[in-house]
């Protein structure tokens, strides 16, 4: 079986839990006799014998950014081995940094290269869970989106694999299939080892969340006192959000007769000389993680026999379960249970061999009656009113609507689009606002002749909030397109969109990644429109998405005060508040005419976009309380939201950052693009 393998690390190094368990896991399906093959953006060096890791082909895509960037390359090296036949059966995917959700997005877009596919997220040290310890605000937009990508890759994957019930409760995962870390260890214990402790040992990254200040507090006094012990610290370094600098040299200031004294060594981690179960031997470990990752030292030692001190914390109690070795977050309590630690005599013992069951086993997932889509944060009534309100209203009849206003002759190739579609509408409605120059009224003339189906209604001039929502009471469909008249579909569009909709009632309307063409060729990533993101900034292509018209109805049409602009966006909150959601297709079908007279690109000044927002905030005051929190904290991280291009581009990147390693590849800086039309 063809077995890939997404991780943001590949290596065999101990102190990732990311990279060891990507290794681990390559070894284990390898030696139950799959082809594997593993991508990755961090690749160690090449093992005789193990499965390669690449880094998927690179390509200019400025609209993407940080894990969306990667996501996507990711996503492309599948699809085109898909499209060639060498592509994978089974995927399994590490939930950290949401590496899948693209690929995830397309197969539940029903791309027809994903149908028969299985996807397995495996967590292993998830920005969901170290964020806080880390001290970093997970509102900054990189950090945000990758933590909303682990979410959207745990609910959507086929199957998520677990080591761990903690971290099963933490993430909210009320089904996983839990497997034994002994199923993913092949341990090297030596013979004839010593019995007594000379070294204190911390394994995993330098950072925060690693408790070093705490162990540092305790042993200062005893260093002072001539403890004999050093301690060694193994594992990549990590920059220190408060400072943006290693967090090492924040220790080495606050702890400068630790380092003066070369009582504590920290040892940058090397790749190309990994380091291996070894290094347990004559050492007491020292874990202070708290939050509820995979832990992969603690969990060596612990099948080792390994003398251990571990902060208590849940994770920790489940691995360790010897109250001997656990020991609260008390400079003082550390220091004393560390004396007695250090004079025990210890015996390790070999570990017995590893029950190679098959991880393979009972990986469907099980399957409903009716498909619901994977969003992130839908309340069950939510779910059950969308089933309730759309359930008489779904034969698929599809009506598109475009509001018209002095565009001239460009009616007709939004019009040429509309009728080139793989799916023909059964109904197209153009509603003109009073136009009054001479080639637009011989357009909507001309209109009859070239495509008498077209509905042309006349109204005065009021506006184009009231041209769409007339078009909208006139639609007969139970789906409505929306088109602005300078706009264009894919042949596609249409197509998947109602496809979509026909599968999943608990989508309301759908959209995709928008082409930009005319006086722009850029491409603007969407998302799925869901809060509390969406209520601070869009995420969907709103002027031209597809929607059940009953749910438009039952959200209220645009409100007359959104003349100057934000009106389609008014709509998107309209349904969010209402509980009805939005799916957007990671595929760019829709093109959007940038003109250099366009109201978007005439009006661009602060004053304008704070009006509109405080006046969709007025009108949706209930939702935006809901999510207060979220939105404010979004707002002060990043910034007015009217500047942000897109989540898929954020302006920082944390991987570039934190995770670029020396003895890697360099990853090549991206700049993000400006920002969107559909703020």
């Amino acid at each position: 079986m063809n077995i890939w393998i997404l991780s943001p690390r590949y290596a065999q190094d101990i102190t990732d839990d990311t990279a060891i368990l990507t290794w681990q896991l390559a070894r284990t399906l390898q030696q139950q006799g799959h082809n594997v093959r593993v991508l990755a953006i961090c690749c160690g060096p090449t093992v005789t014998g193990m499965p390669i890791c690449e880094r998927p082909r690179l390509s200019s895509t400025p609209y993407l950014h940080s894990t969306s960037y990667w996501s996507w390359h990711m996503a492309q090296a599948i699809l085109h081995a898909r499209e060639m036949g060498t592509g994978p059966d089974i995927i399994y995917v590490l939930t950290d940094w949401g590496l899948g959700h693209v690929l995830l997005q397309h197969m539940w877009t029903l791309h027809p290269l994903l149908k028969d596919i299985e996807v397995i997220t495996i967590p292993a040290r998830p920005l969901l869970l170290t964020l806080k310890d880390n001290i970093t605000s997970p509102y900054r937009l990189d950090y945000w989106w990758a933590t909303e990508m682990e979410r959207f890759t745990l609910q959507a994957s086929s199957t998520v694999l677990s080591l761990s019930s903690v971290m099963n409760e933490a993430l909210g995962l009320s089904q996983s299939n839990e497997i034994d870390p002994s199923d993913l260890l092949e341990p090297v214990i030596p013979k004839d080892v010593p019995d007594t402790i000379d070294r204190l040992l911390i394994l995993g990254p330098i950072e925060p969340a690693s408790r070093l200040e705490l162990w540092l507090s305790a042993l200062l006094p005893l260093w002072e006192q001539g403890f004999p012990y050093r301690l060694e610290v193994m594992g990549s370094q990590r920059l220190f959000s408060l400072t943006q600098r290693p967090y090492q040299e924040w220790l080495e200031k606050k702890f400068p007769k630790a380092f003066a004294n070369h009582w504590v060594k920290m040892v940058e981690m090397d790749a190309k000389n990994p380091l291996n179960e070894e290094l347990l031997v004559s050492s007491l470990l020292l874990y202070g993680t708290s939050s509820p990752v995979l832990a992969w030292p603690l969990i060596l030692a612990s099948q080792a026999r390994t003398p251990v001190l571990a902060v208590d914390s849940p994770r920790s109690r489940e691995i360790v379960g010897d109250e001997d070795a656990l020991v609260p977050s008390i400079p003082a309590v550390i220091r004393d249970r560390m004396q007695e630690k250090v004079t025990q005599t210890f015996a390790p013992k070999k570990l017995a061999q590893p029950t190679s069951k098959a991880i393979l086993s009972g990986i469907a997932a099980p399957k409903s009656a009716v498909k619901m889509f994977p969003f992130v944060r839908v309340s069950e009534r939510a779910s059950h009113q969308m089933a309730e309100i759309t359930k008489d209203h779904d034969n698929g009849t599809l009506s598109v609507v475009i509001p018209y206003y002095n565009l001239g002759f460009l009616i007709f190739d939004a019009l040429d689009s509309v009728f080139q579609s793989r799916l023909i509408p059964d109904e197209v409605i153009v509603v003109d606002d009073g136009s009054d120059t001479p080639e637009s009224i011989e357009a909507l003339h001309g209109i009859a002749h070239r495509y008498p189906v077209v509905q042309v209604i006349r109204t005065p001039n009021r506006g184009i909030v009231h041209a769409r929502n007339l078009g909208v009471k006139k639609a007969s469909g139970n789906f409505v397109a929306l088109l602005d008249a300078d706009d264009r579909y894919h042949p596609n569009y249409l197509a998947r969109c109602c496809d979509i909709l026909k599968t999943y009632p608990n989508v309301a309307f759908v959209g995709s990644w928008v082409q930009y063409f005319e006086d722009s060729e850029g491409i603007w990533p969407g998302w799925n429109a869901e809060p509390p993101y969406v209520l601070y900034h869009n995420t969907v292509n709103s002027s031209g998405i597809v929607i059940r018209r009953c749910a438009l109805i039952d959200a209220g049409l645009s409100h007359q005060d959104m003349a100057y602009g934000l009106e389609d966006y008014e709509t998107i909150v309209h349904l969010i508040a209402k509980g009805y959601r939005g799916v957007v297709i990671p595929e760019p079908l829709f093109y959007y005419r940038v003109r250099a007279n366009s109201r978007s690109k005439t009006h661009r000044h602060d004053a304008r976009w704070i009006y509109l927002y405080d006046i969709i905030r007025e009108h949706h005051a209930g939702i935006f309380a809901q999510y207060a929190e979220d939105v404010i904290g979004l707002l002060n991280a990043n910034g007015p939201q009217y500047r942000i291009n897109s989540p898929l581009c954020p302006p920082e990147d944390f991987i570039s950052e934190q995770f670029e390693r020396k003895d890697m590849e360099p990853i090549e800086p991206i700049e993000p693009n400006d920002q969107s039309e559909f703020s």
